[in-house]
């Protein structure tokens, strides 16, 4: 009990710490004034990018409640044992193992999409993954008890994350469509699919919490399954084809639509499209397997339910080659013709290669393997999980 308790105070504490860092970024901000960025970062530029808001709500208030929430629920639970419950521990670990992703999120975007450092937010996620252990210690009832007590309703909000990201991806591709055919992407465009993101961000990662929720009490019998197999490929292709296109391939069609300082390439803007058409379709295509794997119950071989994900994208890329056509391009004019973006426009293929491929690849390189170590991070936490269980 004593164990149990001082686990429930170390969360506490770093909760209070939590809610001090978030509670100064949002008073700063909303007092206009900059922020002070230990070890040469850039917090301001962070904090007032278009990614600081989800769901239209500031990341720190966000941040603020969930630090001040788990702190009041487990000081109460330190303090009166008898309202400790399995539903309480379960709703609790759930919160914090969600702020945990968004965490990894957040950090993800400073990496590859603003390609600036927000040390205060970087503090914030080392809390959030310092607080993941320590639930997990502070629990008083078995982890696997808690999560076949609650299989139902794991299983209930699994379904609607599927449900919400299918959707989700339906609008934004038919969106991203519309709003590339002439080759400009608003503002109001740009926070519309931004909004869409956000949606299905959040669906991709209650698929994972709940996925991982459902795993774990069966871990033996579901590595054995080829439905669940073929559902964990498709989910990580799902994860690593969202991170180039709503991170990497968005954002720059977004700046080159806006006309932001870059360094400009010779059709620059066709061949980002191209590459955004391509990316909707694998996504629109994975989110359609995962429903039609999810529905199908154990039937079918691990090999026929990839042959199954493999046909569907390929019914799917020729109308994709079509509407990337020049044949439904408007004609070029003074009114839809492409902006061109400040700085040198690169014609030589070897500027174009030193200046321009080399850095994306590179940059492609490192996401390719953040998503890898993300993957590799919860395999090893889900292994480990299962075998405390074992014992």
């Amino acid at each position: 009990m004593f164990m149990f308790s001082l686990a429930h105070l170390t969360i506490v504490g770093l909760s209070l710490v939590g809610f001090s860092i978030a509670s100064y970024i949002y008073h700063r901000k909303r007092a206009a004034e900059h922020l002070l960025c230990p070890f040469n970062g850039d917090c301001d530029s962070v904090v007032h990018s278009e990614y600081a808001f989800f769901f239209t709500v500031p990341v720190e208030v966000w941040g603020m409640l969930y630090y001040v929430g788990i702190a009041l629920a487990y000081f109460l639970l330190t303090l009166l044992p008898s309202f400790a419950s399995p539903f309480v521990f379960f709703m609790l670990l759930g919160v914090t193992i969600t702020a945990f992703l968004f965490s990894l999120y957040l950090t993800f975007i400073q990496a590859f999409t603003l390609h600036e450092w927000c040390t205060w937010c970087l503090f914030s996620a080392g809390l959030c993954t310092i607080i993941l252990p320590f639930s997990f210690f502070g629990l008083p009832f078995s982890l696997s008890d808690l999560l076949v007590a609650n299989h139902n309703l794991i299983f209930a909000l699994h379904l609607l994350a599927v449900a919400l990201g299918l959707g989700g991806a339906t609008i934004t591709d038919i969106f991203f469509f519309k709003f590339l055919k002439d080759f400009r992407i608003s503002k109001t465009e740009a926070a519309t699919l931004h909004m869409l993101s956000q949606i299905i961000w959040f669906a991709l990662g209650f698929i994972i919490l709940t996925g991982g929720g459902l795993y774990v009490p069966e871990a033996d019998a579901l590595r054995a399954s080829p439905k669940f197999l073929a559902k964990l490929v498709i989910v990580l292709v799902l994860l690593v084809n969202g991170a180039f296109l709503n991170l990497l391939i968005s954002p720059k069609l977004v700046r080159i639509s806006f006309g932001s300082t870059h360094a400009h390439a010779s059709h620059e803007l066709r061949r980002l499209r191209r590459f955004a058409f391509a990316l909707g379709a694998i996504s629109l295509t994975s989110w359609y397997a995962t429903f039609f794997v999810a529905m199908l119950g154990a039937r079918g071989s691990f090999s026929m339910l990839l042959g199954g994900y493999a046909l569907l994208y390929s019914l799917r890329l020729p109308s994709v080659n079509f509407l990337n056509t020049d044949l439904l391009l408007p004609p070029i004019s003074g009114k839809n013709k492409p902006r061109h973006c400040s700085g040198f426009i690169v014609s030589d293929l070897y500027l174009l290669r030193r200046r321009i491929c080399l850095p994306l690849l590179l940059r492609c390189f490192f996401l390719a393997s953040f998503c890898f170590l993300f993957i590799l991070i919860l395999y090893i936490i889900l292994l480990f999980l299962s075998t405390i269980i074992r014992l």
